[in-house]
């Protein structure tokens, strides 16, 4: 059985081994989940980072203090569980690609927004709607990218790609955090930061629009598990 070790490998290398041929085969014979992979790290960075973004945003260019952030981030939780029935709807209405599109944009839109609207002390009271706009887009977007991530995926190795699809969440979470505090500390307009998130959104959806119609994925995907049986990995010792 694939499961068994093999002669001469030990249990502290069979894991790589297994990871490097199972990315080795996405990125060969499954292009819908390889751009949906590219999607998730883009995309999901910057929704993982909106959090940070928002928290050094309106501490010290809204000048707000730490009672009025926690509810901000209390209407942003809440606002998560409608969010969620927004996407299922959408998602039963069309389908979890066109949902997290729509989603996807729909953060874009919110967060430009937000960064036109915010220009000061001023306007401050204006980010509990900005919040509650955006808990919506995390209570939609997350869902309906794992519901198609595991559409995706081969019916027997779900627990090893749900590895690789925590991974694809984190791995570039530095990222806009990283292009947020270049831009700060080159005495850039801070609205001008929290809008660079919003092209991570974007880079997301063109990864998005790479995988293709949605009625095809199924084609795709049962040809990428003839594919698996028919195309050489490298070996690895």
């Amino acid at each position: 059985p694939s499961n068994q070790l093999k002669p001469g490998q030990s249990v502290l290398t069979a894991g790589f081994v297994k990871l490097f041929k199972t990315a080795w085969h996405i990125n060969r014979n499954m292009p819908a989940l390889r751009s949906l992979i590219w999607a998730i790290m883009f995309a999901e960075s910057a929704s993982v980072t909106l959090v940070t973004v928002a928290t050094t945003f309106m501490v010290h260019y809204l000048d707000m203090d730490s009672t009025i952030i926690g509810v901000v981030f209390l209407i942003v939780l809440v606002m998560g569980v409608p969010g969620a029935k927004i996407g299922e709807f959408v998602s039963l209405r069309f389908n979890p690609l066109v949902s997290s599109k729509i989603a996807t944009v729909f953060f874009i839109v919110v967060t430009t927004i937000a960064s036109f609207v915010l220009t000061g002390p001023e306007r401050k009271n204006m980010i509990t709607i900005f919040a509650a706009l955006w808990g919506i887009g995390l209570g939609w977007l997350h869902p309906q990218n794992t519901a198609l991530f595991i559409g995706l995926t081969p019916p027997h190795s779900q627990t090893e790609y749900m590895g690789i699809y925590l991974f694809s969440l984190q791995v570039l979470s530095w990222l806009p955090p990283l292009v947020f505090t270049v831009l700060n500390e080159s005495n850039v307009n801070m609205t001008i930061g929290l809008s660079s998130l919003s092209l991570f959104f974007f880079l997301g959806f063109v990864c998005l629009c790479c995988i293709g119609r949605y009625d095809k994925l199924d084609i795709q995907h049962n040809a990428s598990k003839k594919a698996i049986i028919e195309t050489e990995l490298p070996e690895i010792a």
